[in-house]
């Protein structure tokens, strides 16, 4: 069981892609970044691309896609970690609309909510990510001991 990816997809706020980029590196995840046209800051060293379709073509061998959602249909909590998992992140304002949401396998993706206390309302990108990851290692740790 491990995090292999994380698809940042058009974020725009520089501080949360650093921000993402820095965490992830720390913990051997790689980043790849689905650019904004709107958006002038790219970031560097790490895989770049203008379409899912085309990250997906880099990345074939993940077992599980998992999106981070306001509209999931699922909680983190119900969802079964597979060996390979990429987490995909969606842009601050725009979110992922669900017509790029289809474009996954559909049998190995999962879009999953986090709770929040009053409907509508979303965690930061980079807090929503930071929730995935400990909830991962918590049940990572559990499954070791």
């Amino acid at each position: 069981m491990k995090i292999t990816h994380v698809i940042l997809y058009k974020l725009k706020n520089r501080k949360n892609i650093e921000d993402i980029i820095n965490i992830c590196r720390n913990i051997n995840i790689d980043v790849i970044y689905i650019a904004r046209e709107d958006v002038e800051y790219v970031p560097e060293n790490i895989k770049v691309f203008r379409s899912i379709e085309e990250c997906l073509r880099e990345i074939e061998n993940v077992d599980q896609y998992i999106i981070l959602e306001t509209y999931g249909d699922k909680y983190l909590s119900e969802i079964e970690f597979k060996d390979k998992i990429c987490i995909i992140v969606g842009a601050e304002d725009l979110g992922i609309p669900e017509r790029e949401v289809e474009k996954f396998p559909r049998e190995r993706t999962y879009v999953v909510k986090i709770p929040m206390g009053r409907y509508g309302s979303s965690y930061n990108v980079v807090t929503s990510l930071i929730m995935m990851f400990t909830e991962f290692l918590i049940r990572k740790m559990m499954k070791v001991s």
